[in-house]
């Protein structure tokens, strides 16, 4: 049930990624403000779907809807550095309120987005979630020294060091050959180009005064040269 739960989880993410691509290459989005629309969005669901506290889970008190407001207020204490309840007093443990390291957090964390939504505009989704296997390999290594983790910190097995190179592995190998967006494929750059070729044609048709013209005119190819298929003969009346 955990697996199937977290791969179920994946799906919005994924979702989420391939749309941020699109709206960030095809509409050609500043990537601060699609951080910041990103992070007003995560303010909106997480009010949506605050419901989720009131259903029991195993192992977990349950919080009745109409405590929900009393809630907020002993989260907000806490979050502060105060003890709003009997038993709460590591809201105020040594170093700092909670408020402290959650700002600490988000310079870390919107460092990250912008990174990862700059990779996304100028690579792909797909580059940025494979490149994020980097950070996986870096946690493993930084995970072995106490000065950065504490007294957690422990050796890498054996099958983690091999674990972490193949992930390396598999990033490189990504990486051997470009990325080809859809608008580089074959086939599609000359029809973009035809299009350009067309759409230059019109521009200049109508600024000599000669936009009625546009009318009889039908392409059924491609340019070639000098010569364009399907052009209607049409009599040109004199100044």
């Amino acid at each position: 049930l955990p697996i199937s739960m977290f791969v179920l989880s994946t799906v919005p993410s994924a979702v989420s990624n391939c749309y941020k691509q699109r709206v960030l290459k095809g509409r050609d989005v500043d990537v601060a403000f699609a951080t910041w629309w990103s992070g007003n969005f995560q303010v909106l669901w997480g009010i949506l779907l605050f419901w989720v506290n009131w259903i029991p889970l195993p192992g977990q008190d349950v919080q009745p809807p109409s405590s929900t407001l009393q809630v907020v207020s002993d989260t907000w204490q806490c979050f502060m550095g105060n003890i709003p309840q009997p038993g709460d007093e590591s809201c105020a443990a040594d170093g700092g309120p909670a408020a402290k390291w959650f700002i600490v957090y988000l310079c870390f964390n919107l460092t990250f987005n912008v990174c990862l939504l700059w990779l996304t505009k100028r690579m792909s989704a797909i580059w940025a979630q494979i490149a994020t296997t980097l950070c996986l390999d870096l946690t493993n290594i930084f995970s072995q020294f106490s000065f950065i983790v504490g007294n957690s910190a422990r050796s890498m097995s054996f099958s983690e060091w091999l674990a972490t190179g193949l992930a390396s592995v598999a990033l490189w190998t990504y990486n051997v050959m470009p990325e080809i967006p859809p608008s580089q494929e074959p086939g599609l750059a000359e029809a973009d180009l035809h299009r350009s070729t067309v759409n230059t044609m019109r521009s200049s048709m109508v600024a000599d005064g000669r936009s009625h013209l546009i009318e009889s005119l039908s392409f059924h190819g491609p340019a070639k040269g000098s010569e364009i298929a399907g052009i209607v003969p049409v009599s040109v009346p004199g100044p």
